[in-house]
């Protein structure tokens, strides 16, 4: 059952896996955005965000609020990632091209997130667990980042590049609810976590294959961005 010190454990764990696989890459040799040390103040802003709100009470948050700064908070996160250091942004090498095709992944995230608040009645905590299964959508399916590290039997690091993943999702899907504000009435509910991650998962695999098939391919037709 989702519940507060589950949500508590699991930001935890995010934020410090987070950390730890933003040191190493700061000390490795891995191509890196210029803007990459942005990672650690979000992480902290993270850490903030999970201590100091009651994550039980009904936040209300509205639309528009929640998906601009979900949008804004995503494309702080955008910042400190890079391809192949050439360029800063995670999807294309073109700094440009990267942040004109990243809108269709952050923008319906960030709608997402807000309709399993606001439709199906999840609280912050609950759509924590959403967050996490959008996250394993990446690392799992679309970039393989965990899957190529179980195949290397590297489970130790599987399990931290999933923290390091669901934590940077966690900045610009969760911490938006604390920056709308919280309602003062105390609600209870017993949803799964298991079916909050799959449902996270499920919508998150429908919303990238829409922007892998269509989005992409049509963005980068109009605005002739280079082939990556």
């Amino acid at each position: 059952m989702a519940n507060k010190k589950a949500f508590l454990l699991l930001t935890g764990t995010a934020v410090l896996g987070g950390f730890f696989l933003a040191v190493i890459g700061d000390l490795g040799d891995e191509p890196k955005s210029p803007i990459a040390w942005l990672q650690y103040p979000l992480l902290l802003f993270l850490a903030w965000g999970a201590l100091t709100t009651p994550v039980d009470a009904q936040i209300k948050a509205r639309f528009i609020p929640f998906v601009f700064l979900s949008w804004l908070l995503g494309m702080s996160v955008e910042l400190t990632l890079t391809v192949d250091g050439s360029g800063i942004g995670g999807v294309h090498p073109d700094t440009v091209a990267s942040f004109i095709l990243a809108q269709g992944d952050y923008i319906p995230l960030g709608i997402l997130v807000w309709a399993f608040h606001r439709w199906m009645g999840c609280l912050m905590y609950e759509c924590a667990w959403v967050v996490t299964g959008i996250a394993l959508t990446e690392g799992l399916v679309f970039t393989g980042s965990v899957t190529a590290s179980i195949s290397s039997g590297s489970f130790i690091g599987a399990l931290i590049v999933t923290c390091y993943l669901i934590a940077l999702y966690m900045v610009y899907l969760l911490l938006p609810f604390r920056l709308c504000g919280v309602g003062l009435e105390k609600v209870t509910t017993t949803k799964s976590i298991l079916l909050l991650v799959l449902a996270g998962f499920v919508s998150a695999f429908v919303v990238r294959s829409f922007w892998g098939l269509i989005y992409s391919p049509l963005i980068s037709t109009i605005f002739d961005l280079p082939l990556a």
